[in-house]
Formats: structure tokens, sequence, C-alpha cells
């Protein structure tokens, strides 16, 4: 799971990764209980997922895909997302039906949905949505079922750019100098494994332009 720019000191990232967390060993126990021919452990392991999917898709969907979707630059992204939450309850309908083999296709849509959201937009999130937006996200759901986060109300705030750009260098992943002018500067913020593009800084903050004057990048 993402560990780069600390947005799961976020406390409604933190529920939703926690949720990912959970999802994935859910079909973890709902694989192994096919390919292993336990039958009678199948019917209570797809129920287990089929809950905490549910449940995940509905509250991720009205709140941060919501806020999200607002931002022009975000729209199709979310639409993208939204349209993998259908084929992953698509291949879990096919389950109900005896289709075995939906599993594998069900865990690899799984990991990869998962992949995305953690490594791109919740990072994203982190740096696009404002205080309001998060008020708006968080007033939505049961905060009973929000994990609190100790000695932090970032949830409510949002992350600094310049401390988006230190957590995202110490954590070892990498950035890159898209554009400056005097409106000020595009950073792409890449991940360490494979360098692919995970969220993107427009700012004029007289911090982070001090911190990346005379640089390209984090390396």
């Amino acid at each position: 799971m993402c560990s780069y720019c600390g947005c799961r000191s976020i406390a409604l990232i933190a529920r939703f990764s926690t949720e990912h967390d959970a999802i994935v060993n859910a079909a973890g126990v709902l694989r192994r209980a096919i390919d292993s021919g336990d039958l009678r452990g199948v019917p209570g392991a797809a129920a287990d997922l089929t809950g905490l999917l549910e449940r995940h898709t509905r509250d991720e969907e009205r709140t941060l895909f919501a806020e999200m979707a607002e931002d022009p630059e975000f729209s199709e992204h979310i639409a993208h997302l939204s349209g993998e939450h259908r084929e992953i309850e698509a291949q879990l309908a096919l389950l109900g039906t005896g289709d075995v083999a939906a599993v594998h296709r069900l865990n690899d849509l799984l990991r990869n949905h998962i992949d995305k959201e953690e490594n791109g937009l919740f990072p994203a999130a982190a740096i696009a949505l404002d205080g309001a937006a998060w008020d708006r996200a968080q007033a939505l759901l049961d905060p009973t079922q929000t994990p609190r986060v100790a000695e932090s109300a970032a949830w409510s705030s949002p992350v600094a750019p310049l401390e988006v750009l230190r957590r995202w260098e110490d954590a070892g992943a990498v950035w890159r100098i898209l554009s400056r002018s005097v409106a000020g500067v595009d950073i792409a913020l890449l991940t360490c494994s494979a360098g692919e593009e995970a969220s993107r800084i427009h700012t004029s903050d007289p911090d982070v332009m001090a911190y990346v004057a005379g640089r390209e990048g984090s390396d």
C-alpha cells in the first residue's frame, strides 16, 4: 500500500485503506476455499467479501469519488474507477452462478484497482481537496466506522504541498519538475517502483518554489 505522501494521516483515506486490506484478505480466503474444493466454506467467504465490497464501494463513491469528480482534471479518472467497481461486482455475481474461474479474475481486478487508488487517487486527493471537501465527505459517513488517527486532525485540512514533496522524497519515491512559470510550478509525483506518475502538484506556494529552485527533480 502507498506510504509515500502520508495520506493515511487523513482519517477518510485511512478508513478506505484499512478496508482495502480487509477486502484483499477476504478475497484471498474465498480464492483458497474455491481452489481447495472447500465447498462448505465458499458461501461464507463469498458473503464476507460481498459485504465488505458493498459498503466500501457505496461509501467511496458518494464521498471521495464525488468530491474528486467535481474537478475536471480528475473526472475522467473517477469515471474509470467507478467502471472498475462495476466490473468487480460483475465478477462477484458470476461466482454466484457457479463460474468458479471468476474468482481469479476477481482477485486480479481487485489488486489492480486497489493499486490505482492507493498509489494514485489517494495521494492526489490529499493534495487536491481542501478542508471543506474533507468535511463534506466525512459528514456523510458513520463516525463509528472511521478509524481515529492518533494526534491528528489532518482529514479536515489539506496536506501542505511542501510536506507532500518531502514525505514523497523521504519514502524513496521520485518527483520531477514538469514546467515552471511566473504562475507557479507543475511537479509530477512518481512511484519508486515503476517510475509511473501517481499524482501531480500545481502550486505557487513560495516554500515549494524555494525548495525546488535550481532543481529538476528529487535526485
